[in-house]
């Protein structure tokens, strides 16, 4: 098991270094149990969203998590203001290779690997994970994690 918000401050403090123009904030609502989750999964994950809503964003990066508990469940969001994502694109998100937008292919250097292993760790884990998305203002990724 870890403890959630600590991991979600290690990824913070690891890319403040990469990108110093971003704005982290991280709201903590309740006392929450440690997750059922290995430190280093949970970090992937959080770090692959985080540098997805810094990638896709066309001005000054803003990232927030919001972190509850409810019964033996972590509820974690992490909202960007971002490009967005086209709704049709929604579905496709988490497929290996898959990129939404095109023309910033070569922007980035990325593989399209992110969301992908994302999912599979999600997904070993018993993650839920869910995503929203609204085109030119943000996107939203929820997890609950079990406790």
């Amino acid at each position: 098991s870890v403890n959630v918000e600590k991991v979600i401050r290690q990824v913070i403090e690891d890319l403040h270094f990469i990108y110093p123009t971003t704005t982290f904030h991280v709201s903590n609502q309740s006392q929450i149990k440690n997750a059922t989750i290995s430190e280093q999964a949970l970090y992937q994950i959080i770090r692959n969203i985080f540098e997805n809503g810094i990638h896709y964003n066309e001005q000054q990066p803003i990232i927030e998590t919001f972190i509850t508990s409810e019964h033996s469940t972590i509820h974690l969001t992490v909202k960007d203001n971002g490009i967005g994502i086209a709704e049709e694109h929604l579905p496709l998100i988490f497929n290996r290779f898959y990129r939404a937008d095109e023309s910033r292919h070569n922007e980035f250097g990325g593989t399209g690997l992110g969301l992908s292993i994302t999912k599979m760790l999600a997904e070993k884990y018993n993650i839920e994970l869910g995503v929203q998305s609204e085109l030119n203002k943000s996107t939203s990724f929820t997890l609950k994690i079990p406790s």
